[in-house]
């Protein structure tokens, strides 16, 4: 991002990254395996003969003290016939005939699909047992506005295992945080025009990430449906939340919508036609192997502000707009985690060795999370700022061409268009590299896919160290302190970026450039 932003720094205000749209979701541990639920029930006094009855019971109870609940507080309760309504348009429209300054706006209910248990009989043991499946139930929908949230919503499923989601937006947080230590800015819709001081909001912003969320979360649910505490008191235990989804957004707030318009063409004709799979997989953090059968997809819309370009990798995406006209909007939504590694211990064993792992959508991770989406928009528009990036292919590899030292050895020049330099940039410009850096070995299978034995491979290990130190001196790659990972530099990302765009473009384009 460095790059884009000091190639176009007499145009941009600022940047400004930090979630977006965020679902919380929020289960009974104990409801979700057919023995934790027997044991509830059986707490309860309830034979899994009368398991339907009571579980109707208590979606009426419930049912009942949430309607009381809105009506004592003289808010609209209304029950909407189709799951396809917009909730948003029907709360939105009854805030604007009756708007509060905080608290509930409206409480909403519709049956809607869900994972919920039933009894079942089986005919071979002769015996009742529970079964997870699909089926529709009775969901309530209770818009708010928080003091510190601002408009948000909180789901809550009637039925076992009495799920709950809450679903908030990260700048309206931001904005109220703000406004309170009077920071002032310019707002529309979810985005910030203008900020005076980009870098005191930013600061602010960053604090979102260590919010006691399951004390915060918690909260929400005991103000909308206190008697979901008493569930969970009966299930020993409360709600485990989970990230369900997450939008983490990186705005780059420009003086003028002309200033953005005159650049976002070539931005967009970029990302449409220049991007491909490859790059995509490298943006969303998935090694590109030759095994991976998942889709990756790359559209576009046009929209009453301009084009929006999105590539999707698996149920992860990223994506690119002009917001409001003079906002550049890069948005990366993980709904798969997994797909991104951090250093931990295995879950529950505090014993286990500390090495790379997949990241759970747990809160355990949600700042790993929001590092790995941060570093995918910033590697986004770092391959933007080669858009519009006029200085000549020579300026960039000239450095590289010429011999230069690590430390008190000589290394010699890079020959980046030949063997063994050009099949080594193409190996560090892989997917899963540029999130979580990588390792000699893990090169290993890429230069030298062929080798099996011992030997061979020691050999080829010990060439491809020599051919690290030599990106190292030409600072291409940089170590991660600590550790025996190597990431690209911002230098790096540019001389491949120039390397692998001649070395591929036909004839006759080069010869048009010229």
């Amino acid at each position: 991002m460095q790059d884009f932003i000091a190639r176009h720094r007499s145009k941009i205000i600022g940047a400004l990254r930090g979630f977006d749209r965020i679902l919380f979701r929020g289960c009974l541990s104990r409801l979700l395996y057919p023995e934790g639920v027997a044991a509830f029930l059986n707490r309860q006094g309830c034979l899994l003969k009368d398991f339907g009855h009571f579980v109707q019971a208590t979606t009426g109870a419930l049912r009942t003290l949430a309607t009381a609940a809105a009506v004592r507080l003289g808010r609209p309760v209304h029950y909407l016939e189709s799951s396809s309504v917009s909730k948003e348009e029907v709360a939105r429209k009854y805030f604007t005939e009756s708007p509060v300054k905080k608290g509930l706006v409206c409480m909403l209910s519709c049956v809607e699909p869900c994972m919920t248990w039933q009894v079942f009989r089986s005919r071979e043991n002769k015996t009742q047992e529970l079964r997870r499946k699909w089926a529709k139930c009775l969901h309530h929908y209770f818009y708010l506005i928080d003091p510190d949230f601002g408009w948000m919503h909180v789901r809550v499923q009637t039925w076992m295992p009495y799920t709950v989601q809450i679903c908030m937006n990260g700048r309206e947080w931001l904005g109220r945080q703000m406004d309170r230590v009077h920071l002032r800015h310019e707002r529309a819709d979810n985005c910030f025009l203008s900020i005076k001081d980009p870098d005191r909001a930013q600061a602010i912003f960053d604090g979102m990430l260590t919010l006691p969320w399951d004390r915060i979360l918690n909260g929400f649910v005991e103000q909308v449906h206190p008697s979901l505490l008493t569930v969970a008191e009966h299930a020993e235990g409360s709600y485990y939340w989970t990230l369900h989804q997450c939008e983490f957004a990186t705005d780059v707030m420009f003086k003028s919508p002309e200033d953005l318009a005159r650049l976002y063409g070539g931005f967009a004709r970029h990302a449409i036609s220049d991007l491909g799979s490859r790059d995509t997989m490298r943006f969303l953090g998935k090694p590109v192997v030759s095994t991976y059968r998942g889709e990756v997809v790359t559209n576009y819309k046009h929209r009453p502000e301009g084009i929006c370009v999105r590539h999707r990798c698996g149920k992860n995406s990223i994506k690119m707009y002009d917001k409001m006209g003079s906002v550049l909007r890069i948005e990366t939504t993980t709904n798969d985690p997994s797909q991104f590694k951090r250093r931990r211990r295995a879950g529950g064993d505090p014993d286990s060795p500390v090495k790379w792992r997949p990241l759970r959508k747990g809160l355990a991770d949600l700042k790993a999370r929001a590092q790995a989406s941060d570093k995918a928009n910033d590697a986004y528009l770092q391959d933007l700022a080669t858009v519009a990036d006029d200085r000549k292919v020579s300026e960039v590899v000239g450095s590289v061409l010429r011999r230069t030292q690590l430390g008190n050895r000589k290394v010699r020049a890079l020959r980046p268009w030949s063997d063994p330099d050009l099949p080594l940039l193409r190996a560090i410009n892989n997917g899963g590299f540029i999130t979580n850096g990588f390792r000699n070995k893990d090169l290993l299978p890429i230069l030298f896919p062929a080798l099996t034995d011992p030997v061979g491979r020691r050999r080829a290990s010990a060439k491809i160290t020599r051919l690290l130190r030599i990106l190292r001196a030409h600072r291409i790659i940089e170590r991660v302190e600590g550790t025996h990972r190597y990431v690209v530099t911002a230098f790096g990302r540019s001389l491949i970026t120039a390397v692998l765009s001649t070395n591929d473009a036909p004839i006759s384009q080069l010869r048009k450039s010229a």
